[in-house]
């Protein structure tokens, strides 16, 4: 009697490419744009001047936040109050008692 066929690989072969699937996995999920953002966390004001330009992602957390500036990216911005009078490329995600848009969000915002 022979032995029926299989799809696969051998054991042999398992047991080196098993483990590198998993690393190639791990990699692929650890990496990517959201170590790359930068962050600030103060307890009184952030300012973001009118001629400056973040070019990547911004997390904001501060009483007041004011962005004048542009951010080639997301913002993410926590704060009792929160204004965005300048330029953001990507999506704003705020949350405050008090958020003001006047400038240009290019992509979504989210607001609370």
């Amino acid at each position: 009697m022979t032995k029926p066929f299989r799809w696969g690989l051998s054991p042999s072969l398992r047991r080196v490419w098993r483990p590198l699937g998993v690393i190639a996995l791990l990699v692929f999920l650890l990496s990517g744009r959201a170590f790359a953002a930068e962050v600030v966390d103060t307890e009184n004001s952030y300012h973001l001047p009118q001629d400056q330009t973040i070019s990547d992602d911004l997390t904001v957390t501060a009483q007041e936040i004011i962005i004048d500036g542009t951010v080639e990216g997301d913002l993410v911005a926590f704060g009792a109050y929160v204004e965005v009078n300048g330029t953001v490329t990507g999506d704003l995600i705020a949350a405050g008692a008090e958020v003001r848009i006047n400038g240009v969000v290019q992509d979504d915002a989210r607001v609370a």
